[in-house]
């Protein structure tokens, strides 16, 4: 079982909602395999009709022919997204795992745990709010099932420690840096592992959400379509546009959290030793610091702002 708190964790909503769909990894009942084959094959159905129907109304009607692409462009966003979260929960329980090695926030004090604490709140928030509009606007919507909230705040813990380290006595201080490296180095193992995850469902977002903003808001620029029809798009264009900087903003920034460890490393007080190792291994933190973790959707598509604001202006 993952038992997390709803105040300053994330995840947490987005892993209730993995739960009522059967995609948590605590759900192992087999008949879950049925449900599933159920479920896609009606969406293929339904999908197979939107394309029919794109077939033989667009030298018709074309506005009849956006409607039914509107309905193409949805279902293959679930379609891309249902089967990577159902036949990957193995990799999700092992990520969930993981997360019990991170370094509490509760016991740093001062500053740093004002600002983390602020980050977590401030996300969670978010995620819970986005949840609620979400299902407002389209009910068949998945929200992405792990967010990378939470990890900036882990980077930010770990320079926190390079910046404070002291030298009460050579074997103490070795100790604490090689904890500290080691606890870096299983940190970016572990946003591999999420990349790998999710890099199927990164590659959908940007691909999808990119066709869905322009389809959405082509039919609010024409006079044919009624208000109603309208106002329903330009609410589903704004979802697809607060999800994919959801994935955008959260990469980007955990890339410079990640970066920051290694100006942490430079200003810490590696140089009141003469331990060559310890330096050597200094050197190793800030070198990994300075190759940036970066998500992507299979290497083809990268996940950062310059990507989000490179699809809202072409």
């Amino acid at each position: 079982m993952y038992v997390t708190s709803p105040n300053k964790d994330p995840t947490y909503y987005s892993l209730k909602l993995l739960r009522v769909c059967g995609l948590h990894p605590d759900s192992r009942s087999k008949l879950l395999y049925v449900y599933f084959c159920v479920n896609y094959s009606c969406f293929m159905v339904i999908l197979t009709l939107a394309i029919t129907g794109v077939a033989t109304t667009y030298d018709t009607n074309i506005f009849e022919a956006i409607e039914n692409l509107q309905t193409v462009f949805l279902y293959i966003h679930l379609l891309g997204k249902y089967p990577n979260m159902f036949f990957k929960k193995h990799k999700l329980a092992y990520l969930l795992q993981q997360r019990s090695k991170f370094w509490s926030v509760e016991k740093f004090s001062g500053d740093i745990r004002k600002e983390c604490d602020a980050i977590l709140t401030t996300t969670t928030k978010f995620v819970r709010y986005f949840i609620v509009i979400t299902f407002l606007v389209i009910m068949n919507f998945f929200l992405q099932p792990i967010l990378t909230g939470d990890l900036p705040v882990r980077f930010k813990l770990l320079a926190h420690k390079f910046e404070n380290l002291t030298i009460e006595n050579k074997a103490g201080f070795e100790k604490e840096v090689k904890k500290i490296v080691d606890h870096q180095n299983f940190l970016m193992e572990y946003c591999q592992e999420i990349n790998h995850y999710t890099n199927a469902i990164f590659l959908n977002q940007v691909i999808v959400s990119t066709a869905i903003i322009c389809m959405q808001l082509f039919i609010v620029s024409q006079k044919e379509f009624l208000l109603p029809n309208k106002l329903k798009c330009l609410g589903y264009c704004l979802m697809e546009i607060v999800e994919t900087v959801i994935y955008c903003f959260n990469a980007e920034l955990l890339s410079e959290a990640s970066e920051n460890v290694g100006n942490a490393a430079y200003n810490s007080k590696w140089y009141d030793t003469n331990v060559s190792e310890l330096r050597k291994s200094i050197v190793l933190v800030i070198s990994r610091s300075q190759k940036r973790i970066v998500f992507s959707g299979f290497g083809l598509v990268l996940i950062n702002l310059k990507t989000f604001t490179q699809d809202l202006t072409h």
